[in-house]
């Protein structure tokens, strides 16, 4: 959807909207917890990789050759060039980086009710926060899942790929 983000943008009448995304790092150990994601990453940049290569001015590439490093930070990067295209154009966008979302979900959840124009009160987003929405497993609800458990997975999976992680950012 980010390739057409500024057709949906226009359609919603000059309409607010927060652009969510993860740092590099986050991002590309997403592509890597596991062959499913490992998959949709390989699959998303081979259907798209024109217009990324276009986007990221990168046509005089040769990308048979891309390797998962090179595939996740390109589609973080295309992602990110995206959204500050549009953030120019556009004054009711805000940004919001994921983390910051996970480690404050009480705040975030406050705040951009507050950007929208709406008002909830304490009791109304801590009910939000305590439900399973915080506390399972977005692809399966019935896997008890919360930020700690994803902190901890965030770091075993660094240590698995610490050095396409480099090479990846090396490469972006």
């Amino acid at each position: 959807t980010n390739f057409i983000m500024h057709e949906i943008l226009n359609r919603n009448c000059g309409g607010k909207a927060i652009l969510l995304y993860s740092s590099f790092d986050d991002f590309f150990l997403s592509c890597y917890k596991n062959k499913q994601r490992t998959e949709w990453a390989q699959y998303i940049f081979s259907e798209l990789k024109l217009a990324i290569k276009h986007r990221l001015k990168l046509d005089s590439i040769d990308t048979p050759d891309f390797k998962l490093p090179q595939i996740a930070a390109s589609l973080w990067l295309v992602q990110i060039a995206i959204f500050q295209s549009e953030l120019q154009k556009n004054d009711n966008l805000q940004t919001l980086q994921s983390e910051v979302f996970f480690q404050n979900p009480e705040q975030v959840i406050s705040a951009a009710l507050s950007f929208f124009g709406q008002s909830i009160s304490k009791e109304e987003v801590e009910a939000i926060t305590g439900s399973d929405l915080f506390t399972s497993f977005s692809k399966n609800p019935a896997i008890p899942y919360n930020n700690e458990k994803r902190v901890e997975e965030r770091k075993q999976i660094t240590t698995m790929v610490e050095k396409d992680l480099q090479e990846a950012r090396q490469w972006a």
